[in-house]
C-alpha cells in the first residue's frame, strides 16, 4: 500500500508574543511526558513567528489512500465503515454509543482516530497549515 508515508518535523507555534507561554507549557508537557519535543523560535513557514513546540519524527501520510486501502480490509463481520456521517457525541458504557445526526451506532470498543477534533472535550480547534498547527 503506497500512501506517501514519510517522517517529518510537526510544529505548533505562536506568531505573537501573546500566546508564547501557552507554546512553553506545551513543550514542558511533551518533554514530561517524554517526548522529543524543544523550543524553537525559527521553522520552515513562510513567515516569521514568536516561537514553537518542535516534534521530530512525526508520522505523515495521504488519509485518504490510507483509508480507502483500511476499508478494504473490513470484511464485514462486525465491522463497518460508515461514509457521510458525522459523530457528535460519543458515550462510554457497555455497549458504547456513538450518536451521530442520522442515527445511533452501537458498539463494544471505540476508537477516535482523526486528525480534526470531532468531539469538544477540551481538545483545541486550530488552524493547520501541512505539518503545522497555530495556536490562536
Amino acid at each position: 500500500m503506497n500512501c506517501d508515508f514519510s517522517r517529518r518535523s510537526a510544529y505548533t507555534f505562536a506568531e505573537t508574543t501573546e500566546n508564547l507561554d501557552d507554546i512553553k507549557k506545551e513543550v514542558e508537557a511533551a518533554v514530561n511526558l517524554g517526548l522529543l519535543a524543544s523550543f524553537v523560535t525559527e521553522t520552515s513557514l513562510p513567515f516569521s513567528i514568536a516561537g514553537a513546540i518542535k516534534l521530530d519524527n512525526q508520522a505523515q501520510f495521504h488519509a485518504r489512500k490510507y483509508l480507502l486501502h483500511l476499508a478494504k480490509l473490513i470484511d464485514g463481520n462486525g465491522s463497518y465503515v460508515f461514509e457521510n456521517t458525522r459523530v457528535e457525541n460519543v458515550e462510554e458504557g457497555t455497549p458504547c454509543q456513538i450518536i451521530t445526526a442520522t442515527g445511533t451506532v452501537k458498539a463494544q470498543n471505540v476508537i477516535v482516530s482523526t486528525n480534526l477534533p470531532i468531539l469538544n472535550q477540551g481538545l483545541f480547534f486550530a488552524k493547520t497549515y501541512p505539518n503545522h498547527s497555530r495556536i490562536t
